[in-house]
């Protein structure tokens, strides 16, 4: 038979047991999940918009294996050529080649899938795509010494980053030559095409047809009297100016 004081003590040990055994379990399940580490890659360079494919080297942070693809986003237009190791021994590296004649210029997410797993990154298109991102809120507010903040006058964002371009040459020695020609960035509502005076080409109209394709203009010239040779064409619009090199008689 036990006394008062031996069931008193009893009932404190269990306490004091059970009290251990939870803060061990909370502890065990207060343990951190270690999560797997995360595969990036990077490009050094934002990659062209153009009419011939851009090769490109990625770099990984973990091998991914072989049987590469990428997966670009729609809305960027970017069309996969192939990816590939650059050499059997580095598992760490890879020739990206793309299409970018229609793409959007910008930056997009993409991710790469192998047979050991997947890296992501993100891909800047066009040129000017990093420079302008940069700068598209415009720079801080510059204190005025006498009023109130003022905005630097390089807030408006740079021209001159949009390229323009042909598949075709322009033919020489016509009254109404036509070419299609293609531009890499949004030029607005209203532009016109010009050649420098010296390439004695007339430009009759520059617009869209519908049925073209998307960043086209068709344009219609006078080269009756033109000068053969490659010569710089200027597309001014409302919201960007492009510039490029166009052929007039046959390419050399």
């Amino acid at each position: 038979m036990t006394t008062p004081v031996k069931r008193r003590f009893s009932a404190l040990v269990a306490v004091v047991v059970a009290g251990y055994m939870g803060a061990t379990i909370a502890v065990a399940s207060a343990s951190p999940v270690m999560s797997a580490p995360v595969c990036t890659f990077t490009i050094d360079d934002p990659i062209p918009i153009g009419p011939d494919p851009v090769t490109a080297t990625m770099r990984f942070t973990e091998a991914v294996g072989d049987s590469l693809t990428a997966a670009f986003p729609a809305e960027s237009h970017v069309e996969l050529v192939s990816l590939k190791r650059t050499r059997a021994d580095n598992a760490l590296t890879a020739q990206l080649t793309v299409t970018t004649r229609q793409a959007v210029a910008g930056q997009y997410d993409v991710m790469v899938t192998g047979n050991h797993g997947q890296c992501g990154g993100k891909v800047w298109i066009g040129q000017g795509a990093k420079q302008k991102s940069a700068t598209a809120a415009g720079p801080a507010p510059a204190q005025s010494p006498n009023g109130p903040p003022t905005l630097s006058a390089s807030a408006s964002p740079s021209k001159g980053s949009c390229a323009v371009f042909s598949d075709d040459s322009i033919p020489a020695g016509q009254t109404r030559a036509e070419v299609l020609a293609h531009f890499t960035e949004p030029l607005g509502d209203r532009y016109t095409a010009s050649f420098p005076p010296e390439a004695r080409i007339e430009v009759i109209s520059a617009k869209h047809q519908d049925g073209d394709e998307p960043r086209s203009i068709r344009l219609v010239m006078n080269t009756a009297t033109a000068v053969t040779g490659k010569w710089k064409l200027t597309l001014a619009g409302d919201m960007e100016t492009c510039t490029g090199m166009l052929y007039v008689g046959k390419r050399k």
